[in-house]
């Protein structure tokens, strides 16, 4: 059976619904799906609107027989479009599309086509006793996804053997453009997790996107590059990555990387840190890293490593014979620190065991560092990696024509050009195909309680200049919005909002100004027992204050509550209570502060204790 529990949480960006899932499914031998409309082919394509279609789509591909033919499963050849943004945080049952258990594997294989709109408010915690799938799609073979944006996904996973990306877990063969991750969060006690998708056999990806992430124990855009597959035009920027250890853009490489970049990221880990790639062979061409990397572990040479570019290289006898790496036109300008300052083992560019024979590099800059002479883990430098000061890799020289910069001999139009506007990359050459986006994003905020709330935004472009940012507010209902101009100049805000009178129900939205307004979605919190209360089952049971800092009121508008149970993060059993009336009220202020999961009769809901 499956346990699903939603909840949003409250204190941590992003704005999440929860759903714990053991990912245990009822196979269905017949299904009959009608979604928004449409007939899944290419001219009348299946639609998909509203938060059930999802569910529907998921329940259509999971209730699938494991099959050995592709043509033979259900979405083989058929096509989905959506037609409007979609908000999860009021699904408390939805499992990945494609998943593989005790049971075999069940594989998406249609195309996916999101027509520029969001899924917004997607979370999935993973509380199955042997680890599994997490992200929107679990498998697909044979598949596209494409022009759709996941906006404050929340997913999580105990297990060291799940797999967890926001996208796609695994892809055997994908054509994947034009798609964004967008203010998600990834909690991985795993050894597979990405911001975009974990494994891909073979295919393409192009201009897609990972932005504003943090990501505990993961690599920012893709696990797994097969030798088959191609990634061009594709990011990670502005993104946080914490744990064991971290990776910017891929963790293992066999295919081909193009025009990809790794850009305002902060990279703390304990042990491993590399800025782009951690094991690569194939071909890395027209890439860059801008970083801080910063090792919190002890040093050691085997364990505890940080380069910013490269870390060890994949030679190997691959499918069509041998492997080599091949890296040019790429620079790596990272910041390195480490907790201890010893720099023993660790490397501007890439780690020694690159300079493997075999391995060509041709056209590639670094930052100087004081603490390293060369480039790699060597008493010399290689030939075509080339030291650079800040001055120098930011000056117009770089991105010339001539010798010694990141433009000779290339073909035109030049892929390289100058950051003028410096917001962009802190003044380091950028990409000419580099587009000018923007983006403004409201969180739920922290620290809240009975008279104050920290707000929180994400705004961000790197187009014209912002003339303003901020947030506006008001309580719930009134006419007219109080507006907080933020001078800082990072892209993650915030503003404690103080004064506030408990039981009252407030709204706000994050705002930039640049030579038009765009603002984020507008969230609503409140402390207190008439403002937001947990609603479960069409609005049979209110659950009140939430958050609390003590005690909670249930309420059921049609019968008498008869079981309460109470679940900490992880599935275990904090507190039960019995009741013979329609309204009762436990104490829970025993409880540290948290998330916790309540079963009232069967049904589920979130508290926050803070």
């Amino acid at each position: 059976m499956c346990k699903i529990i939603n909840f949003r949480k409250a204190g941590i960006s992003p704005l999440v619904c929860v759903a714990v899932v053991c990912f245990q499914l009822l196979v269905f031998n017949s299904w009959s799906q009608t979604f928004g409309g449409g007939n899944g082919t290419a001219s009348n394509p299946y639609k998909i609107s509203t938060p059930s279609h999802l569910v529907e789509l998921s329940n259509y591909v999971n209730s699938d027989s494991t099959c050995y033919d592709v043509k033979n499963y259900k979405t083989y050849g058929k096509y989905f479009v959506m037609t409007n943004n979609i908000d999860m945080t009021n699904i408390s049952n939805f499992i990945p599309i494609g998943i593989s258990d005790y049971n075999g594997t069940r594989v998406f294989c249609g195309y996916f086509d999101g027509k520029g709109f969001s899924i917004k408010n997607l979370t999935i915690i993973d509380n199955s006793e042997w680890g599994a799938y997490v992200a929107l799609f679990g498998r697909v073979d044979v598949a596209s996804i494409s022009n759709l944006t996941i906006d404050k996904a929340f997913f999580s996973s105990p297990h060291f053997d799940g797999r967890m990306a926001v996208f796609v877990v695994t892809a055997d063969s994908l054509i994947m453009e034009n798609c964004m991750a967008l203010n998600c969060i990834l909690k991985a006690d795993v050894s597979s997790c990405a911001g975009l998708l974990e494994t891909i056999g073979k295919g393409r990806i192009s201009n897609c996107h990972v932005i504003n992430a943090k990501i505990e124990n993961g690599t920012g855009f893709c696990g797994l590059v097969g030798q088959k597959a191609q990634i061009i035009n594709s990011s990670v920027s502005h993104s946080l990555f914490t744990g064991a250890g971290a990776g910017g853009f891929a963790g293992t490489t066999s295919g081909s990387l193009s025009n990809c970049f790794v850009s305002n990221c902060v990279l703390s880990a304990e042990s491993t840190v590399y800025g782009f790639a951690n094991t690569a062979s194939g071909e890395i061409n027209n890439c860059y890293v801008q970083a801080t990397l910063s090792r919190t572990g002890v040093t050691n040479q085997y364990e505890s490593v940080t380069v910013g570019f490269i870390g060890y290289s994949g030679i190997d006898k691959g499918e069509h014979g041998f492997l080599s790496l091949k890296v040019s036109n790429c620079y790596a300008a990272c910041e390195i620190t480490s907790n201890d300052n010893v720099y023993t083992y660790d490397a501007t560019f890439g780690d020694v065991n690159i300079l493997a024979a075999g391995n060509t590099f041709t056209n590639n800059y670094y930052l100087t560092h004081p603490q390293f002479l060369p480039a790699f883990q060597t008493n010399s430098p290689a030939s075509g990696v080339i030291e650079k000061n800040e001055t120098e890799l930011k000056d117009a020289a770089m991105v010339a024509s001539a010798t010694n910069s990141l433009n000779h001999n290339q073909i035109s139009p030049m892929p390289w050009k100058q950051d003028l506007s410096v917001t962009i990359n802190k003044g380091y050459p950028i990409f000419s195909w580099q587009q000018h986006n923007s983006y403004v994003s409201t969180y739920y905020p922290a620290n809240l309680t009975e008279t104050s709330a920290t707000l929180q935004g994400f705004v961000f472009t790197n187009g014209e200049p912002i003339v303003e940012r901020g947030f506006q507010w008001r309580k719930k209902g009134t006419s007219g919005w109080t507006t907080i101009q933020i001078t800082d100049t990072t892209a993650n805000i915030s503003h404690s909002l103080t004064g506030l009178t408990k039981g009252t129900a407030y709204e706000y939205f994050t705002y930039m100004k640049t030579s038009a307004t765009q603002h984020g979605d507008t969230v609503q919190f409140a402390f207190g027992n008439v403002g937001i209360s947990e609603t479960i089952q069409d609005a049979v049971i209110r659950i009140f204050p939430n958050p609390t800092n003590g005690k909670i009121t249930i309420s059921n508008e049609k019968s008498t509550i008869n079981n309460v149970e109470m679940f900490n993060i992880v599935g275990q059993v904090v507190g039960t209570w019995q009741a013979t009336s329609t309204e009762t009220t436990i104490d829970i202020s025993h409880l540290s502060n948290g998330i916790y999961f309540m079963k009232i009769d069967g049904k589920t809901a979130k508290i926050v204790k803070q």
